[in-house]
């Protein structure tokens, strides 16, 4: 899950007493789930959750009425007096120093507390927090904590660590792990199982076989074919062919997968694009190496390209990377065809020119190849049926043999000792956790998969991305991840937001809901005209804050810009979930410690401002969070 992974492993500030060296500590509090006495432990960078009703906390475990505990320790840099409160519906208790500093019941609107200051001691101070969901309803918690008693914001994770061993979280993990790749290596296309449709997941695809011909050389789709991994080492295909005539076999079903052509061809035409420019500006690095660089384990070589496309079909690739694979990995960044093109030429210019000899295969054999190894099951081809009938999920019993095992003929994936060990652990439980869709879960899995971190956190102008699901609202990460926001929020940056529609909705909704908020941001009553109008003279230079000097309005360009250009703000309110924003302008610098935007209020909650709304921040920032809602029609 998000909570799960998503500081996996954070850097601590220095940490004495209880727990030793932050260093030395694992990052994160371990979460205890329970539903109907069922059990499931997971390591989790905060204290916030939400269940929407009917749905599983976990995979590991049924739906129903969960209860949650969080053990480790908050760590302080220096001697300090803290208050806390909890958004929560269910009931919610705080030990911090084995004394309970919250205790109470919310039912969603407000919160339970604030508590009396806590004495939190420099160093590790030991931290429970204990929750009961409702019977009925969704469940949610978010833990915040406050130095002054008015900025609230959750607990950084920085400062959360476990600080001792978990009997019991390695096997849950384990279990996790193995489910994992089961769902990656899509097990289930030919152990097939009645919780189809259950898992976005068990819909994966593979590319599909309709006019691949057109697409691929023969000569790179006979190595592929031949040993998928010793041609990318995260290769998901297993390597189907063993022994004499597996070198023949490949040929083979090359040679019948060249007939399958459409018709189609390359995308050409001129382009006065600057190729190496946009391959730096795309950032392609972050999962590849380029042509002429050592390899990497951890990414994907571009050596190959030469091989691997015909004339014209790399920038075709590069225009609609999923046009025939709807879960590639490799992102749409809504190329225009001369930006495509440059890059293709300039990828292809640094790539190996070696080509490979004519191919020579039987055809028809290839064919038959195609259609008993399984390769139908996984890839789709019109008309085309497999003939591979594997062994039902339900009647797996025998882990030696098959794909876990040394069984001659059998797909080889090429997993790890311990790769191996977790599908087994897998494979030994009830496997109900594939009738389990956990958006939290899911959308950690995906952050992985898709190498979200590879940019976000790293490049100038990406936010980090531990904190994009407490910032941005749900319904605006679907559509940004899918490719369906026109804006562009920092349209002055060179890199830019690929999509990937095929996990949009569930990183959206899974991302929101691993920072306590619900997969669908509820409504909020018409905006307060007289308060917008107060946020419009606020946002103004003439009695305001001048924020339209380096922030855009909707039309309306900033007057000044100094240093940096601001976000437009007419996009704020539909971006940004409201306590995010207001997190924002109260400290903008505790969030993002390189902006350039100004603290403008207090520790105390005044406002310079002292003649509007009697100079209180609260107020003046609801009045201008009324006013972005409102837009332009408050006149």
């Amino acid at each position: 899950m998000i909570r799960t992974f998503i500081c996996a492993a954070v850097l601590v500030f220095a940490v004495t007493g209880g727990i030793g060296r932050a260093e030395e500590a694992p990052g994160g509090l371990l979460l205890t789930l329970k539903v109907a006495g069922v059990e499931a432990l997971e390591t989790t960078s905060g204290v916030m959750l939400q269940i929407k009703e009917g749905e599983s906390a976990s995979p590991l475990l049924p739906s129903g009425a969960v209860s949650a505990e969080w053990r480790g320790f908050v760590n302080a840099d220096l001697r300090g007096d803290y208050r806390f409160k909890a958004a929560a519906r269910g009931v919610v208790t705080v030990e911090i120093n084995g004394k309970v500093v919250l205790d109470g019941t919310g039912s969603g609107p407000g919160f339970v507390g604030p508590s009396e200051e806590v004495r939190l001691n420099k160093g590790g101070n030991p931290l429970k927090v204990t929750f009961q969901g409702p019977a009925e309803g969704d469940a949610f918690l978010r833990l915040l904590w406050s130095e002054q008693g008015f900025l609230w914001e959750p607990i950084d994770p920085v400062y959360l660590t476990r600080g001792f061993e978990a009997p019991g979280l390695a096997t849950s993990e384990q279990v996790l792990k193995g489910r994992g790749l089961f769902l990656n290596r899509r097990c289930v296309k030919c152990h097939s199982t009645a919780s189809e449709g259950a898992l976005p997941e068990l819909q994966m695809d593979a590319p599909s076989f309709a006019g691949i011909g057109s697409r691929r050389n023969a000569g790179w789709m006979a190595r592929w074919i031949a040993d998928p991994r010793a041609e990318r080492a995260d290769a998901r295909m297993p390597k189907l062919l063993h022994g004499e005539t597996s070198g023949e076999d490949a040929a083979s079903i090359a040679a019948y997968l060249a007939t399958l052509t459409d018709g189609s061809v390359g995308f050409s035409g001129e382009s006065k694009e600057d190729g190496a420019r946009l391959i730096e500006d795309l950032h392609c690095v972050g999962c590849h190496t380029l042509p002429g660089e050592d390899a990497s384990v951890d990414k994907i070589s571009l050596e190959h390209l030469n091989l691997k496309f015909p004339e014209g079909r790399l920038a075709s690739f590069l225009l609609k990377p999923t046009e025939h694979f709807h879960w590639r990995r490799m992102p749409d960044f809504k190329l225009t065809g001369p930006e495509a093109l440059a890059i293709a030429r300039q990828l292809r210019s640094g790539a190996s020119a070696k080509v490979d000899a004519a191919l020579t295969g039987d055809i028809a054999r290839g064919g038959k190849l195609v259609r008993s190894l399984g390769c139908l099951n996984c890839h789709a081809l019109p008309g085309g049926e497999s003939e591979l009938k594997a062994l039902e999920l339900t009647a797996l019993r025998n882990f030696s043999a098959g794909c876990l095992g040394e069984t001659e003929k059998a797909p080889r994936f090429g997993f790890s000792a311990e790769e191996t060990s977790a599908l087994k652990a897998f494979l030994a439980s009830d496997r109900k956790s594939l009738k389990r869709h956990v958006p939290t879960e899911f959308a950690s899995r995906q952050a992985r998969e898709f190498n979200c971190r590879s940019c976000h956190g790293e490049l100038e102008g990406f936010p980090a991305f531990d904190g994009l699901g407490g910032k941005l609202k749900p319904e605006y990460m679907t559509r940004l991840i899918a490719g369906a926001v026109p804006d562009k929020p920092r349209p002055w940056l060179v890199g830019v937001m690929p999509k990937f529609p095929a996990i949009a909705e569930g990183m959206g909704v899974g991302l929101a809901r691993s920072h306590g908020y619900p997969g669908v941001t509820p409504q909020e009553s018409a905006p307060d005209a007289e308060l917008a109008k107060i946020g419009r003279r606020l946002v103004g230079v003439d009695g305001g804050f001048s924020c339209i000097s380096c922030h855009g309005v909707g039309d309306l360009q900033p007057s000044q810009v100094f240093e940096a250009e601001g976000v437009n703000l007419a996009l704020a309110a539909r971006r940004l979930q409201k306590d995010f924003f207001i997190r924002w302008l109260l400290n903008p610098l505790k969030i993002e410690p390189q902006t350039k935007m100004p603290v403008y209020f207090d520790e105390e909650g005044n406002s310079p401002l002292y003649d509007v709304l009697d100079g209180k921040a609260m107020r003046q920032l609801e009045a201008f969070w009324q006013y972005l809602r409102a837009g332009e029609a408050i006149q």
